[in-house]
């Protein structure tokens, strides 16, 4: 039971309204289940790509937005902090060549993240084998994070996830997808 989540409208939330899904993960934050309900939204949102033309936050619930850190660490904030000095200072030759090629350059820096992402991720799971390999064997505490017709997903305090199939439980159990 979660009492927490009477305050959100239910509507809003399961028609996707960004409103309603910030306020889910606001209302659990800081309880047990707080992190689940912050992955599970995060899952459920499409993957953020780089635009050329401002198409706001839908996370954030906001209809503008610009992410950018310092221009030494990413390119795609090289490019918002030389498009911010031509709104600033107005257009050269260089920056309006860099403007007729903001949708190519968005483009690529997606494909790139994804690519830089899946290395990451490849890496992590590399050493967290190498890590759980050492605790085989090992009662530990989890959090049911996902279900399916075969199975569950379950995801230990150290943010491991992990699929257990009904057929290793011993157990029967029958999934109501509706509830």
């Amino acid at each position: 039971e979660f009492p927490w989540f009477g305050k959100i409208d239910p509507v809003g939330f399961f028609a996707g309204s960004q409103h309603a899904l910030q306020q889910a993960v606001s209302a659990s934050r800081g309880r047990a289940e707080g992190e689940l309900v912050s992955s599970l939204a995060l899952r459920s949102m499409k993957r953020a790509v780089y635009r050329e033309k401002n198409c706001g936050h839908y996370g954030l619930a906001s209809a503008t937005y610009c992410h950018f850190t310092s221009p030494i660490r990413r390119y795609p904030d090289l490019m918002v902090h030389r498009m911010l000095k031509v709104a600033l200072f107005g257009r050269t030759g260089e920056t309006s060549g860099l403007e007729s090629a903001l949708a190519r350059i968005a483009d690529h820096a997606s494909t790139a993240e994804r690519t830089a992402e899946e290395a990451a991720r490849e890496s992590q799971e590399l050493k967290l084998f190498e890590l759980l390999e050492q605790r085989i064997g090992d009662e530990v505490d989890g959090m049911i994070s996902g279900v399916m017709a075969q199975g569950f997903f379950v995801r230990l305090a150290d943010t491991c996830e992990g699929f257990v199939s009904l057929r290793d439980t011993g157990e029967y159990f029958v999934l109501d997808a509706a509830r």
